[in-house]
């Protein structure tokens, strides 16, 4: 994506499209691809989410590999309550910021992981 010459590059989110919800924890990732950009332009950009018009953040933790001409990149998921999402994805690069990706709906939930296991 070449924010600053004004080429707006689409983002392809590597999960479901809000067609094809998914269930989400805090150890999934986004993923998504920065059309005909190199990996280490991609991962000197931010990624805000927003929730509709709300931004939830900017995501952590990015990083990028080269596929082709593209760079396929993942994000950590943010702290969300659980329940049903539906977000969309920016990248922000030189101070100007993208359009908003496609929706991606899912359902995020925090498993407990139970504690003192044992044979009684």
């Amino acid at each position: 994506m070449r924010i600053c010459t004004g080429a707006v590059a689409a983002f392809v989110l590597l999960l479901a499209s809000t067609a094809q919800a998914q269930t989400a924890t805090p150890q999934n990732h986004f993923g998504w691809t920065e059309q005909v950009q190199t990996p280490a332009a991609a991962t000197a950009a931010t990624y805000k989410l927003y929730e509709g018009t709300t931004p939830l953040g900017t995501l952590t933790n990015v990083t990028c590999v080269a596929s082709g001409a593209d760079a396929d990149c993942t994000g950590d998921i943010p702290a969300l309550i659980q329940g049903t999402h539906t977000v969309t994805l920016t990248q922000n690069s030189q101070g100007a910021e993208s359009p908003k990706s496609n929706a991606v709906s899912f359902t995020f939930v925090i498993v407990i992981v139970p504690t003192s296991f044992r044979v009684k």
